[in-house]
């Protein structure tokens, strides 16, 4: 008779720890009810039960307020957190099979040795987040954001993330193979060990990926319809038609010249007045950030200009004459009467952009992005437009005579 009341008092004090749930499904529900309590009750519950088990699978917790809740360890299979607020949460070692987490906020959570196969995580914010060793096999991870995020030696097998950001994320280590990647955006990212195969990223901006931590940083555009990748002794990307990023940025410099970009945001006038005392000194402002600035009648001539970012700014005539805008960003760029003979925008992004009265007499348009682009009354005689991009683009009373316009998408 003792050892029965024994026995009963063993499973009862065993049930309230979590070591063992005699009524699974209602000790499910007791932990259930203490989160929706809120954070700070069940960080509290949390920390005077530390040996116990979280099982919360197939709970409904959409669009629930669990920042900086203490997941780790805890079973959360099945449960929908669509829209949830889980910044700052500590989910590691925690088992995310399969789990709903469309439009959540998973910002500088803690995601460590989790297993998330299967989870679906389309339109997540993971900026920050840390995902050591993670297992992110068939995630759908589509115009999610892990910009800042540190993915080392996670394992990203058969994941479809098209269009997601991943910019500046360390992926040293990480195990990808058999990933949709396409469109996704790779600039300033760690991606030293990387050894993808199998792999689509057709379309993905590898702008200043770091490969390998004993080569320097590789200044690149757009990757152009990636096949299967292979690891070369060089250390490159091999490219379905033959070329190789180095080859494709083989003349660009190593980076910007930083006195000269201090220079001009001093002031147009500080700037054109050095030229002006200067004019034999080459220019190199390749890869430079001079987004939403104010640089109206800025002299820019036979300046390289290689992938530097201009994105809505306000080059209203301007003097870029012999310029090398190779795979720079020029998206919704004012470049009302600028004059750009023989300059090259070849692989430029120039959607939106208002190019009204531009002088461009032999410019290089190859494979730019003119989508959208507002041309009336510029002047495009000879150039070269060969595989550009204009469609939606307004072309009123443009002149184009001469102009070299093979499979150019109107």
């Amino acid at each position: 008779m003792k050892k029965q009341i024994v026995h009963s008092a063993l499973l009862a004090a065993l049930a309230m720890t979590g070591l063992y749930a005699e009524d699974a499904s209602a000790y499910r529900g007791t932990q259930l009810r203490t989160l929706k309590k809120g954070v700070s009750a069940w960080n509290a519950w949390r920390a005077s039960h530390p040996k116990a088990r979280i099982d919360l699978s197939s709970a409904t917790l959409a669009k629930m307020n669990l920042r900086g809740a203490n997941l780790s360890g805890a079973k959360l299979t099945l449960a929908d957190l669509r829209g949830a607020d889980l910044r700052g949460a500590n989910m590691k070692r925690a088992k995310l099979k399969h789990v709903r987490f469309q439009n959540a906020r998973l910002d500088s959570a803690n995601l460590s040795n989790a297993d998330m196969w299967g989870a679906q995580l389309y339109k997540t914010s993971l900026k920050a987040a840390t995902l050591h060793n993670t297992k992110m096999s068939h995630i759908w991870c589509e115009r999610a954001n892990f910009r800042g995020a540190s993915l080392k030696g996670a394992q990203l097998t058969f994941i479809r993330c098209q269009k997601a950001i991943f910019v500046r994320a360390d992926l040293r280590g990480a195990k990808i193979h058999f990933a949709k990647l396409q469109n996704a955006n790779f600039s300033y990212a760690d991606m030293s060990g990387v050894k993808p195969t199998k792999s689509n990223l057709t379309g993905a901006r590898m702008y200043m990926v770091k490969r390998t931590s004993n080569t320097r940083t590789l200044k690149t555009g757009r990757v152009l319809r990636i096949g299967r990748m292979k690891r070369r002794n060089t250390g490159v990307l091999r490219i379905k038609r033959g070329r190789t990023l180095r080859a494709i940025r083989a003349r660009q410099k190593a980076s910007y010249n930083p006195r000269q970009l201090r220079l001009l945001r001093k002031g147009v006038n500080t700037w054109n007045a050095w030229r002006l005392k200067h004019p034999k000194v080459a220019i190199n402002l390749a890869g430079a950030n001079l987004s939403n600035m104010d640089l109206k009648y800025v002299k820019l001539q036979d300046a390289n200009l290689k992938g530097a970012n201009f994105n809505k700014t306000d080059l209203s005539y301007a003097k870029l004459q012999g310029a090398n805008l190779t795979s720079a960003r020029l998206v919704g760029t004012k470049l009302v009467n600028v004059r750009c003979q023989k300059t090259r925008f070849d692989g430029a992004s120039l959607r939106g952009a208002n190019m009204r009265f531009v002088r461009c007499h032999g410019a290089s348009f190859v494979r730019a992005d003119l989508r959208n682009a507002k041309l009336q009354f510029a002047k495009l005689h000879k150039t070269n437009l060969s595989y550009a991009n204009m469609k939606g683009a307004t072309r009123r009373f443009t002149k184009m005579q001469g102009a070299k316009t093979f499979r150019l998408i109107k």
